[in-house]
């Protein structure tokens, strides 16, 4: 039986890979059934509506850097930085989840995943650093 940290790197992975599959129905199972998806402003709530949101969402390729997991018995906290590269550039992003889970029946579950974005659109996936430098010949 895996540890409570590797059940929720695998819930965490899972997120990234069915939305990148267009496996919907297997994302919406990952959230409570009243799960909240905190992003663009809005605030989707349920697994219907939650299937309606990431069927419409851009297409590409999710991804995520080790998370701080805070875990106090049925629920934990997890925080992680994300980068999305997206089939159309415009959808580029980075930021930062912010994860509320909750076990039950054994299996972690999002309870609420907030999405901060730090950058949107075609520069999104280039560091401040790499923004701020010259480029050669332009």
């Amino acid at each position: 039986m895996p540890s409570d940290r590797d059940a929720i790197l695998e819930l965490l992975r899972d997120y990234a890979e069915h939305a990148d599959a267009n496996r919907f129905r297997e994302w919406t199972e990952l959230f409570e059934p009243d799960g909240i998806l905190e992003a663009f402003g809005r605030e989707i709530v349920g697994r219907e509506k939650l299937e309606r949101f990431i069927s419409k969402a851009a297409r590409g390729k999710h991804g995520f850097e080790a998370p701080t997991i805070e875990i106090e018995g049925e629920r934990a906290r997890a925080q992680s930085a994300f980068r999305f590269v997206s089939e159309d550039p415009a959808s580029h992003s980075r930021g930062i989840y912010r994860d509320e889970l909750v076990r039950r029946d054994g299996r972690w579950r999002f309870a609420a995943r907030r999405i901060e974005f730090s950058a949107r659109g075609p520069d999104a996936l280039e560091s401040s650093s790499e923004r701020a430098a010259p480029r050669r010949g332009a």
